[in-house]
């Protein structure tokens, strides 16, 4: 049992630090600004008008309209010479801008992000597009090499505690294998062998199962300050899957080691037993 939990934890702690990084990844990328700077002749109605037309897109999260006066402060430290000069100079005219957020399935669908810059670019009322493209390409291969290294530590503490498992369950059922092969020896078949043994370790495997996604709910709840009750729908969606992949792999787990080692006393020489 505690074998059985200690796997689970390790296992659910990697998939949960998997699917964090996954959903911190896809929030850091909904989060990349991108200014599109509007020519200085066009309306402030033919810009809402084109904001409303961008904010339709399904690739597109959201669309803000920003003022001459305050696109001025996010141009002034590259564009804009803000020195005292000559006061009868006339001052030029200020550029309205639009800052657009793209959802996540724009990075994650090959050609569209370019797609979409490039036909906002091309319209007649933009004068210029500033972006930081290089920020998503960083955050993808960052978050495909920290995905990497999570699976393979999963992966690899899935064979330890599997292979631990196997060892404690032989261990555990030593002292019954003559009334296995005894039950086999009067013609007891495979199936009624096995049964008591699969009811038990199953039943403690979705005990464990349980136990550690409710330990990954606490820990979580203590990471965010967020009672159980207090997350998200897409976070408690997020645990149901995760507790659910847990449960499973408890079950698949337990069967596979309980079948072997019951196997390995049924079918083992009468010498070796007794």
């Amino acid at each position: 049992m505690i074998t059985l939990l200690v796997t689970l934890f390790f296992a659910g702690t990697a998939a949960y630090c998997l699917i964090w990084a996954k959903q911190a990844g896809d929030s850091a990328r909904e989060s990349i600004l991108y200014l599109v700077e509007c020519k200085t002749d066009v309306s402030p109605s033919t810009i809402l008008a084109y904001k409303d037309q961008l904010t339709a897109s399904g690739w597109i999260r959201s669309v803000h309209y920003i003022s001459p006066d305050r696109a001025a402060l996010l141009l002034a430290e590259d564009d804009l010479n803000l020195e005292l000069g000559d006061p009868d100079q006339a001052l030029p005219s200020l550029p309205a801008m639009l800052s657009v957020y793209f959802r996540k399935e724009a990075f994650d669908t090959p050609g569209i992000l370019d797609s979409l810059s490039a036909n906002i670019r091309q319209n007649e009322i933009v004068a210029g597009m500033y972006a930081q493209p290089d920020l998503a390409d960083m955050l993808q291969s960052n978050l495909k090499q920290i995905g990497q290294v999570l699976l393979g530590m999963a992966i690899a503490v899935l064979f330890l505690c599997g292979f631990l498992m196997n060892s404690l369950f032989k261990l555990s059922l030593y002292a019954d294998r003559r009334e296995i092969k005894t039950m086999q020896l009067v013609g007891a078949s495979p199936f009624t062998v096995h049964r008591p043994y699969m009811v038990r370790h199953l039943g403690l495997a979705v005990i464990a199962g349980i136990v550690v996604t409710g330990m990954l709910i606490t820990l979580h709840s203590y990471i965010t300050d967020l009672a159980p009750w207090e997350m998200p729908i897409e976070t408690i969606h997020m645990f149901l899957i995760l507790g659910a992949g847990l449960l499973g792999l408890a079950i698949i787990l337990t069967f596979i080691v309980t079948y072997r080692v019951v196997n390995k006393y049924i079918f083992a020489d009468i010498e070796t037993l007794f």
